[in-house]
């Protein structure tokens, strides 16, 4: 159950009939739709059972598939979704996107007040703060009890005082405990139009703004392409690049956001430096 307050108002008895969409709906078809899925089951029970549905989920046959995470085949199912990932073997983009917004919210909501913060990283399982801290017990007041519920590990380097009670800090926080959030529709991505580098760079900038620089990194082709970019975007404001994210997730491409993101101090603005991976089908 990924809607908590609908099961909550399930088990009061509260429900209305406008609490329920169906499957359709949720997919952005009308409720009157009828949809046709045919699913793939046991991905990674052995290699014929792989190289079956590989087949079939690239010619469209079949629409999802499930995996089953502990057999000795399932390394061959990550590397095919890793090449392949328009394919419902999990997340699309939008979701993707979704966990690195929610969780560059946690990591600056909860940098306290006591701290002036110059350099923020964020990857998948670890945390990096660089700034200076305003006071000599901003550490154990502050800063680990707003982040101990998200993090297993805190640790932190003084690197220099530059006043009596002004110290320059870096704090390194990793295992990171899972967060629960709710599952996003999924994307009905455009197939038909193959868009070359030239065009995919033109359109991240203008998706990204005038104050972006997207400069292709590498490229790969399977069948699927592969853009990956190198991103730096000047913004205002943290809230203004999280609504940057929103406006990626209406895409109806494959527009992949990829850790680590770099928050750092330029002039009058903040520069967030990351990753693009743009997936489309080969032709």
């Amino acid at each position: 159950i990924y809607d908590l307050d609908l099961a909550l108002k399930f088990i009061k008895n509260s429900t209305q009939k406008e609490d329920f969409k169906s499957l359709a709906e949720k997919l952005g078809y009308s409720e009157y739709d009828k949809l046709l899925v045919i699913h793939a089951d046991d991905l990674g029970l052995e290699e014929s059972v792989n190289s079956t549905s590989f087949e079939s989920l690239k010619k469209n046959t079949v629409s999802s598939a499930s995996v089953i995470m502990t057999t000795d085949n399932i390394d061959e199912v990550a590397n095919f979704s890793d090449l392949n990932p328009y394919l419902d073997l999990g997340e699309d983009h939008v979701n993707i996107n979704h966990k690195i917004k929610q969780n560059l919210k946690l990591a600056m909501e909860n940098v306290p007040y006591d701290m002036v913060l110059d350099n923020l990283v964020l990857d998948k399982e670890t945390l990096i703060l660089k700034g200076t801290l305003l006071r000599d017990d901003s550490f154990i007041k502050s800063i680990k009890p707003n982040y101990e519920k998200i993090y297993n590990e805190i640790t932190v380097n003084f690197l220099e005082e530059n006043k009596k009670t002004l110290v320059n800090a870096e704090i390194t926080l990793s295992g990171k405990e899972d967060i629960v959030m709710n599952i996003l529709p999924k994307v009905n991505y455009i197939y038909d139009d193959y868009i070359t580098a030239v065009g995919v760079t033109e359109q991240l900038s203008v998706l990204l703004g005038e104050h972006s620089k997207v400069t292709l990194n590498s490229s790969k082709n399977n069948d699927f392409t592969k853009f990956i970019y190198d991103v730096d975007v000047l913004v205002n404001s943290p809230m203004e690049f999280l609504n940057k994210i929103d406006e990626i997730n209406n895409e109806f491409y494959s527009i992949v956001l990829a850790y680590p993101i770099v928050f750092e101090k330029d002039d009058m603005k903040l520069k967030v430096s990351f990753q693009v991976v743009y997936n489309q089908v080969r032709k």
